[in-house]
């Protein structure tokens, strides 16, 4: 099982990697530890999927959203764009960032978008993440479900 993974952002797709020197720069810039910032993303999220999501629910913080991908993609430090191979350096990491996440052209992310993001990074890190063999359907980064104390249905809900 690895701790890092390669998702589609931006303009291609980039591997996202936290190592111990990102990871201590996340908790020195967000002033909260990895675990603290890991509940805080994963609050209102029950899966991957939009349908498992309560957005009423969430309490990421937006810095740290945003830093979790920028030391993701400097961790990763390469993608690949166009059929291409890129290195990714902490420069191109801020243009991205600046692009896609914190821009206002129309390819600025969606807030939610950039949830799911930080949320799969860091899912990766901390329960690891089985990339899929060749013609096999892939295991995504693990989401823990929520207990079965909250978010009870009814039982003569059908």
């Amino acid at each position: 099982m690895q701790t890092w993974i390669d998702l589609k952002f931006a303009d291609g797709e980039y591997s996202f990697r936290l190592g111990l020197p990102q990871i201590a720069e996340i908790e020195r810039k967000c002033g909260a530890g990895i675990g603290a910032i890991y509940a805080r993303t994963l609050r209102g999220r029950y899966g991957i999927g939009d349908d498992e999501i309560m957005p009423t629910e969430a309490d990421y913080r937006f810095p740290e959203l945003v830093e979790v991908i920028r030391q993701g993609l400097i961790g990763g430090a390469s993608g690949v764009v166009d059929k291409m191979e890129v290195k990714v350096s902490s420069v191109r990491a801020n243009d991205l960032i600046d692009a896609y996440v914190l821009g206002i052209s129309e390819r600025r992310m969606a807030l939610r978008q950039t949830w799911a993001l930080a949320a799969a990074i860091l899912a990766a890190l901390i329960e690891g993440y089985s990339p899929p063999k060749k013609g096999e359907p892939g295991e995504s980064p693990a989401t823990p479900k929520k207990s079965s104390t909250s978010r009870r249905r009814s039982p003569t809900a059908r």
